[in-house]
């Protein structure tokens, strides 16, 4: 049970750390346009 809660926060953290990846490269497009 504990790696299973393991795995799922770091699966959180990594699609959290996609999200502003992908909010930041949105908002350089915006600035450079």
């Amino acid at each position: 049970m504990k790696s299973h809660k393991l795995l799922l926060i770091i699966t959180n953290q990594v699609v959290l750390l996609g999200l502003e990846e992908n909010f930041s490269l949105r908002l350089t497009l915006k600035a450079d346009i």
